[in-house]
């Protein structure tokens, strides 16, 4: 025990040396990202030679000092500082194509064309010799180079320094490792992430395969690891192999219970859902908020109305349309003050999703509104027309999803509409209401939420169904858009699990004040897997709020497993 406990440590401060190694060592290339390079030219006055870097030049003419006015020659300076020459000998002028600019001189002119803009020389170049020689200033103004001359020696520095342009960036590396590469079924998998930038940008962003806290069938499994850096690129996949043994440990229930994170996927094919016992509720309150729904015609085929009605008093307006065309169609919430007198409308809670896939933005849609706060007011004119909410442009084939808790204290029409144009206002009021399909619904529906509370006291596995259409008071014909807030009170320790019934489902919800997604990945399937909610302690109170997303199919279950005898 204790040597294994050495090789151990011992590991790890190999392991971390390395890391720390390659961090330096990208540190270091990040560092010389942008770095300055510097160009030096030593000319003498009188002497036809140069320096550059230390070594001998031989010149075409010497630097001179005429007017007292230092005159170097022009080619050799600008060829050493990276610059192009040319010399057009029947006109006499001289062409210099630089990085960023193109200068234009005149043998015997003042005047220097600089990226078109003339500007004044001291003096005109000169011809000597075969050389053209042009005033030491214009080397510094035009070339952006630093220049020196010592009297003493009689000596000329210029300096030219140029900043290297970072490299291309290079994708960041993903590379992670097990501390046990061979576990027990029910064991917590300890990952390491040793993924790095090579430029030493920020990791933002990590997309694992086949990651789980623990694996609860024996076998060999791959994980998967992609990373983004900041630049948003991403690295290629990096695999590692994780062998799970035949000795059990802890079975996946117990596991999750033990360790409880909400939203976790738990598998649900060794509990008889259907034949558990059904929880009566202690007491059912309803809300007196109204839901408006438009969801009919749920596939948008043409421009028009999808639904439109009077709202008086508060009311969740809920709403999900698909696309059905081959162009980009927008959905727009309008409100319009058919009154005489101005009014406020208060918004609460609200909250959208897509353009996307069904079930996603109908999770998204309640998850934002879940975590949303209320607005400020919006005032409308008698008269007025105001486009409450604008999509964005929806593809052919996405869906567009959307909440909003609004009040109003008289009639305001409101109207959900589907339009091909970003630009509404000019001819919606000439749009028609679009014919209702068979399968789906729209109106206003009388009941906008329920408060159930549910005390458990027995040992028996249970489940409170949610949802159903029919042990559900209130809407009867419709659950989409509705809050259902559960309050849930456990004698004994007991386990609280979310289970599909009508079909394939993707939530959100609130427990205990914290936003969880339903399951937190991927979907739940009708007796294949549930959602963990979490456990709940001897004596303890928690609630649960959810309202059923568009997309996803009803009824759902919560499920109570006691975990005490």
């Amino acid at each position: 025990m204790h040597g294994s406990g050495v090789r151990s440590v011992n590991q790890k401060h190999k392991f971390f040396f390395l890391i720390l190694l390659l961090c330096t060592t990208i540190w270091q290339r990040s560092a010389l990202a942008g770095a300055d390079s510097s160009s030096e030219i030593i000319l003498k006055i009188g002497e036809e030679q140069a320096l550059i870097a230390g070594k001998t030049f031989q010149l075409t003419a010497a630097p001179v000092i005429q007017n007292e006015i230092t005159l170097v020659p022009l080619r050799f300076i600008a060829e050493g500082l990276k610059a192009e020459v040319r010399w057009e000998q029947d006109t006499k002028k001289i062409f210099i194509i630089a990085p960023g600019k193109e200068i234009q001189l005149e043998v015997g002119k003042n005047e220097a064309v600089i990226n078109g803009d003339p500007q004044p020389l001291v003096s005109p170049p000169v011809i000597i010799g075969n050389a053209s020689l042009v005033p030491l200033r214009f080397i510094s103004e035009a070339l952006g180079a630093h220049v020196a001359y010592l009297p003493q020696t009689k000596e000329i520095h210029i300096i030219l320094t140029l900043t290297l342009p970072p490299p291309p960036n290079q994708p960041p590396v993903a590379c992670f490792n097990f501390v046990k590469t061979v576990i027990d079924q029910g064991e917590t998998v300890e990952y390491i992430d040793s993924s790095y930038d090579p430029d030493g940008d920020k990791i933002i962003a990590w997309e694992w395969t086949g990651k789980k806290r623990a694996f609860f069938k024996p076998g060999v499994n791959r994980v998967s690891l992609r990373v983004q850096d900041s630049n948003k690129a991403w690295s290629e996949p990096f695999n590692a192999i994780i062998t799970i043994n035949d000795h059990v440990l802890m079975d996946e229930l117990t596991y999750n219970f033990t360790y409880p994170v909400p939203g976790e996927s738990l598998d649900m094919t060794q509990i008889p859902i259907i034949s558990l016992q059904v929880v009566n509720p202690v007491n059912i309150t309803e809300g007196t908020e109204k839901v408006f729904l438009s969801n009919s015609p749920e596939i948008i085929t043409e421009d028009g109305v999808l639904f439109t009605e009077n709202i008086l008093g508060p009311t969740r307006i809920c709403y999900h349309h698909l696309n059905g065309t081959t162009e980009n169609k927008y959905v727009y919430l309008v409100a319009t003050n058919t009154g005489f007198e101005a009014e406020q409308i208060f918004i609460g809670k609200q909250g959208t999703g897509g353009p996307g896939e069904a079930m996603y933005t109908g999770r998204m849609a309640v998850y934002r509104y879940l975590a949303s706060e209320s607005l400020p007011p919006i005032t409308i004119q008698p008269g007025e027309r105001k486009i409450f909410y604008t999509s964005a442009p929806i593809h052919a084939g996405q869906c567009i999803d959307g909440l909003f808790d609004i009040k109003t204290n008289q009639n305001i029409l409101f109207s959900v509409v589907a339009a091909g144009s970003p630009d509404l206002l000019p001819y919606n009021g000439l749009m028609e209401m679009l014919p209702e399909d068979e399968a789906h619904s729209r109106g206003i529906f009388p009941v906008g939420s329920h408060f159930i509370s549910i005390k458990l006291d027995n040992h028996e596995k249970s489940r409170l169904i949610i949802a159903d259409g029919k042990d559900d008071l209130g809407n009867t014909e419709n659950d989409y858009g509705v809050l259902y807030e559960i309050t849930i009170e456990a004698k004994y320790k007991t386990g609280v699990i979310l289970v599909a019934r009508g079909g394939v489902f993707e939530g959100a919800g609130k427990w205990d004040n914290q936003l969880v997604y339903l399951p937190s990945a991927g979907m739940l399937k009708p007796s294949v897997n549930g959602a963990l909610i979490d456990v709940l302690l001897p004596g303890e109170r928690k609630t649960l709020s959810l309202i059923p997303p568009s997309g996803s199919f009803l009824p759902v279950n919560l499920i109570f497993i006691p975990l005490e005898k």
